[in-house]
Order: structure tokens, then sequence, then C-alpha cells
């Protein structure tokens, strides 16, 4: 769909932040997922104390941006000791309310509390998402549960409180 959408551009040199695109005159400007979440996950444990991280993908999507986000984070799992459970890993569509979604039907919508103690969403949107359903359900972010974004969106800055999130320099990469 998104190259169909493009197909009037063929002839122009197209630059994709994020995700290659199949076709000709296209070029990416990729993040290296692995380094950002050891990075995020060094934070995390050695700073932050967590010891049960769940995470949400966005494998609604059939994103390839966010098989490699799950891809570093299972990696990551296993490098800092920590199991892969599956009932902590939520998927949604890197959007609000798929998000909220996904934790509703996951969760409950009785839920008053968590057995992990971090979040990490392969987006922010989804990150926020998060803390409305943990807001709404009576769980304090970050005293009960810590929540991990991905993409350092401008929202992430004014929300109440303000949203732990990992900068992928795209925007920094793309300009040079």
């Amino acid at each position: 769909e998104f190259c169909q959408m493009l197909e009037p551009f063929k002839d122009k040199k197209i630059v994709s932040l994020s995700q290659k695109i199949p076709m000709q005159n296209s070029w990416a400007v990729l993040s290296d997922n692995e380094s950002i979440f050891q990075n995020a996950f060094e934070f995390l444990v050695k700073t932050c104390g967590s010891k049960r991280i769940a995470f949400m993908d966005a494998s609604k999507t059939k994103s390839i941006e966010s098989q490699l986000r799950f891809s570093a984070y299972k990696k990551n799992l296993a490098y800092y000791g920590m199991e892969y459970d599956e009932s902590i890993v939520f998927h949604g569509m890197f959007n609000m309310s798929s998000a909220y979604k996904e934790l509703e039907q996951s969760l409950g919508k009785d839920c008053t509390s968590v057995d992990f103690d971090t979040f990490m969403a392969a987006n922010d949107q989804m990150a926020l998402g998060a803390m409305s359903f943990f807001y709404d359900h009576g769980i304090k972010v970050p005293e009960q549960v810590k929540i991990v974004g991905y993409d350092d969106i401008s929202e992430a800055s004014v929300v109440q409180p303000s949203l732990t999130s990992i900068s992928p320099f795209n925007f920094n990469i793309g300009y040079s």
C-alpha cells in the first residue's frame, strides 16, 4: 500500500526514516535497534533496578521496524539473564488506542496491578496509550511501573509524569 502511495514519486529520490522501501531511487536511514536497546536495558537494569520488563510490539502492523525492535528486546532480556515471558508481551499497532485496547484485553478491564516493574513500547504512541491505561486503572507511574517509549516525540515531554523515551536520532542522522 505504501509503495502504491509513493508511485507518483517513483522518478524522484525518496529517503525513508526507519524502513526500507522496495522501490528504485529509494534510500533508508535505519536505527541500530540492538545497540539502542542495549543502552536502554543497561539504564533500566543498572540505574532503575528493573527486574521484569514487559514489552509492547507493533506486530499487528507487520512492520519490519517492529520486528527489529522486538528482536532487540528479546536479545537484551537474554543478555541480562531475564526469561522471555509471552504473558508480558503485548501486540499493538504503533498508536495509543491499540495499546490501550491490547492492555485492556490482556490484563482485563478490572486490572489494578501488574506483575512487571517496567513497560517498554516499540514507540512513544503505544507508551502513551499504556500510561493512560495504567492511570485509568490506578496503577501509579513510575512508582509501580516505569514506562519507556521509543522515538522521543514531543508529546513525551508534556505529559505528567513525562515519558522516558529512547531517541534514535533519526532526524540528526538524516541531516548529516
